[in-house]
């Protein structure tokens, strides 16, 4: 958590660039802390020490980490499916479901970590401790398919990335592989575990103060014994020769790049590739081309549904606005023609009378009042209009709404009726009609029974 804030915290061109500083930093962290920071602690220990007691504690680390963190990881992937059957059940918007349901993403920057942290590990320590090589097979292979069901169905789609942190992670891989051979030329090059080729290297089984010496050696002091001239040259020149390979591998690979486009502007010939072939192969192959949205299938049809509407609204405006100014504009004409008009009568009246200039101002001015005031009013009347039709409009409609809610409460209560009718008939309950007639024919029964009875008693 903390390395991916202070990633976050970073300014990175792409989500690549900051996924594989996100790698950098954890891997660097999790290769310090579980390989190079105990081997350097316990230097002063010989070398069977060591072997006996930073190698168990390795060895224990890769058993643990053959289930962690991937075990909690679908641990939890488990439980967030179980939550959310359970969750789904309470929830009362889409909202909260699109919460509910949407996955997390997938921590590729983590996963590569692990996988790199756990490869370099058996790498360094498996020449003098064999079994990391088996424990680090069996956790690469769980941590690939809890990975592979995580990735697939409990996580986010990831965004698109490039090559970046592959190739960081094979660099991490690489230095790994020439670590490997320098711990392979101290393990097999030991006179002491190894028989070899000169009589000086080995210790002689009488020498007890020799045997001694050894057993309080460093594991310094046995490296740098392991390595002088004539113990085990052969092993040490195949381990030397080892680490040289993975050394011009990795330069290699790191200038592959610049030699692959130099490569490229030197081929003359190679005139690349057009785009519009590009863009018939890509369409042919069912791929776009481009990163504009209006190319894509999906949103195609999307944005030209926005394109006809928009035309649509604008020429709404247009209509409307272009009626307004042409309204705008004869009433302009008609005022100006008013106008001169009245300013040639008043030239010509000026002409024959110079003394009334005065009073035909006042007059023109009086007259365009009376304009002024009638075109207000129009315009008054116009709005009145135009509100009372709105009202009237929003009354049919208010009144066409109640009506036709009144229509539906009568079929509903039509509908409920007959619906009772039909379940009373069916379950042998009489209606109102029914009790009615039974109860008129018992009284016309009953009063036939009295007249019978008194008739039976008068003949007696």
């Amino acid at each position: 958590t903390g390395v991916a804030s202070w990633a976050n915290r970073q300014r990175h061109k792409d989500e690549t660039k900051k996924l594989t500083s996100t790698f950098w930093m954890l891997s660097t962290m999790l290769i310090l802390c579980t390989a190079i920071f105990p081997a350097l602690v316990n230097w002063h220990v010989s070398f069977k020490e060591w072997n006996c007691l930073v190698g168990t504690s390795i060895t224990v680390v890769m058993m643990i980490r053959m289930v962690w963190p991937h075990g909690f990881n679908f641990c939890k992937a488990m439980r967030r499916n179980m939550r959310r059957r359970r969750v789904a059940r309470h929830c009362m918007t889409k909202q909260q479901l699109l919460d509910l349901y949407t996955n997390p993403p997938f921590r590729l920057a983590d996963a590569y970590a692990e996988i790199t942290c756990t490869a370099v590990l058996a790498l360094t320590f498996g020449p003098g401790m064999p079994l990391l090589n088996y424990l680090a097979a069996i956790s690469l292979l769980m941590r690939y398919m809890t990975d592979w069901y995580i990735f697939l169905w409990c996580s986010a789609r990831p965004p698109f990335y490039d090559e970046g942190i592959a190739n960081a992670c094979i660099t991490f891989l690489v230095l790994g592989v020439a670590v490997r051979a320098i711990s392979g030329g101290i393990t097999f090059g030991d006179a002491l575990n190894f028989e070899g080729q000169a009589d000086s290297c080995a210790l002689d089984v009488t020498n007890v103060t020799a045997w001694r010496e050894e057993a309080q050696s460093g594991f310094v002091e046995s490296v740098i014994r392991t390595w002088q001239d004539g113990c085990n040259s052969p092993v040490r020149h195949m381990f030397t020769v080892s680490f040289f390979i993975a050394i011009g591998v990795e330069v290699v690979l790191r200038f592959m790049g610049e030699l692959g486009s130099w490569w490229r502007r030197l081929n003359l010939a190679d005139e690349g590739a057009l785009y519009e072939d590009l863009a018939e192969a890509r369409s042919a192959a069912g791929m776009i081309s481009s990163y504009n949205p209006r190319v894509n299938p999906k949103y195609r049809s999307a944005f030209k549904l926005i394109d006809l509407t928009a035309a649509a609204n604008d020429h709404d405006d247009f209509s409307s606005s272009s009626s307004s100014s042409e309204e705008s504009s004869s009433e302009e004409e008609e005022a100006e023609g008013e106008g001169e008009t009245e300013q040639l009568d008043i030239g010509g009246d000026m002409g024959l009378i110079g003394l009334g200039a005065s009073s035909e101002r006042k007059k023109e001015k009086k007259e365009k009042k009376e304009k002024k005031d009638k075109k207000e009013k129009k315009d008054t009347d116009k709005e009145k209009k135009d509100k009372k039709d709105k009202k009237e409009k929003k009354e049919k409609k208010d009144k066409k709404e109640q009506k036709s809610s009144d229509d539906h409460e009568r079929e509903a209560r039509r509908a409920e009726r007959k619906a009772k009718k039909q379940l009373e008939e069916a379950l042998g309950i009489d209606s109102r009609k029914d009790k009615k007639e039974k109860k008129e024919k018992k009284e016309k029964k009953e009063k036939k029974d009295k007249v019978t009875s008194a008739l039976r008693t008068r003949d007696r």
